[in-house]
C-alpha cells in the first residue's frame, strides 16, 4: 500500500512517499506530520481500489489498449482525496477536472506512455500545483 505523507515545515510543505522501496531522506527539524494524502485508483472496468501501489499504473495503461472495440469502457481513473483527478483514455488523451464538478475541466492530447505515468503519480501524490502548471487546453 502507497503511503503519502504531507510534512509541514515553517517555510514549505514537503510531500514524501513509499511506494514499496525504501527511501532515507534527511531535513531539519521542527517537521510536523499533518494528514495523509490519499487517492483512488478507477480501473477500466469499474473496480475501485484506494491507495493502490503506483506500480500497477502501467498495467492499467496496458487495459486501455485492449479491446479498442469496446465503447462503454474507455479509461482509467486516479483521482485524488481533494475531487480532482485524471482520466486516462487509448492514444494519450489525458483529462483533467474536478469529479465533484468544480473547476472548468481540461485536457491533453498525444500524451506519451512515460507522461502519462507521471501525470497519474502527480495525481496520486497530491502534487495538484504541478497539475494544475501543465500545458491543458479548456473543455473535454
Amino acid at each position: 500500500m502507497s503511503r503519502i505523507w504531507l510534512y509541514e515545515s515553517g517555510s514549505a510543505d514537503v510531500v514524501l512517499t513509499s511506494v514499496g522501496r525504501a527511501e532515507h531522506i534527511l531535513f531539519r527539524r521542527p517537521w510536523r506530520r499533518i494528514r495523509l494524502v490519499g487517492f483512488f485508483v478507477f480501473h477500466r472496468y469499474g473496480n475501485a481500489e484506494r491507495d493502490a501501489p503506483i506500480s500497477i499504473f502501467p498495467f492499467l495503461l496496458d487495459k486501455i489498449d485492449e479491446r479498442l472495440d469496446d465503447e462503454e469502457h474507455t479509461s482509467i481513473s486516479v483521482i485524488h482525496e481533494g475531487e480532482w483527478g485524471r482520466g486516462v483514455y487509448h492514444g494519450g488523451y489525458v483529462a483533467w477536472e474536478n469529479v465533484e464538478g468544480y473547476g472548468e475541466p481540461r485536457h491533453m492530447r498525444n500524451v506519451t506512455r512515460e507522461r502519462v505515468l507521471a501525470l497519474m503519480e502527480m495525481a496520486a501524490t497530491g502534487a495538484l500545483s504541478s497539475l494544475e502548471a501543465e500545458q491543458l487546453e479548456g473543455g473535454y
